[in-house]
């Protein structure tokens, strides 16, 4: 990736977790990368469009951490637990990115940017769901595409609500969150199984 792309990009989500994405200024963001102000928009035509890239960023990580745990399991609602813990974890470790990337999905315009970010979780989900339907552990007719993208938005959802909403939820309150949530998912992807 271009190196002053790449500036561009680190500067906002510092400067958008420092001031807030409503007080920022591209001025901010330049100041922050080293570069023109002319330079910020041959890359991007506004300081929400630099969000997805952001959020690019996150998920990318989200889905090679991913990749590392679910390799080292192979039974279904361990992976499951495997992705809801690895959601979690980041999310609680970075609550205001998260925070300042949900105010630019809500404010952009081009959701289908947004549904394009997600992709590589997408792709780990589905790989998951479709080895799991081939061993008959799913119901052959499930649409896995789908499911992947419900499980995804349920467990990020859920994991939003817990760290956004609450300033220090407990280790007891986090816990039973995700037990809740496993319980969920394990009724969604058994319910009219074949075994």
């Amino acid at each position: 990736m271009d190196d002053k792309r790449q500036r561009i990009i680190k500067a906002a989500a510092e400067v958008f977790r420092r001031k807030g994405v409503e007080k920022t200024k591209i001025a901010d963001i330049t100041r922050d990368a080293g570069v023109a102000l002319g330079t910020f928009y041959l890359y991007f035509p506004s300081k929400y469009s630099v969000m997805p890239e952001i959020a690019m960023q996150n998920i990318n990580s989200v889905a090679n951490e991913l990749g590392q745990v679910t390799t080292k399991e192979d039974e279904l609602f361990a992976q499951m637990e495997q992705f809801v813990d690895c959601v979690f974890k980041r999310i609680e470790a970075d609550r205001a990115v998260f925070c300042f990337l949900l105010a630019g999905v809500i404010s952009s315009d081009n959701h289908k940017g947004w549904e394009s970010v997600y992709a590589p979780i997408y792709a780990r989900i589905i790989h998951i769901l479709a080895k799991h339907r081939d061993r008959g552990t799913l119901k052959p007719s499930m649409d896995i595409e789908s499911m992947a993208k419900l499980l995804i938005g349920f467990i990020e959802t859920s994991a939003e609500q817990l760290f956004m909403y609450n300033d220090n939820p407990s280790e007891e309150d986090i816990c039973q969150k995700k037990r809740d949530l496993m319980d969920f998912i394990k009724g969604a992807l058994t319910a009219g199984s074949i075994n």
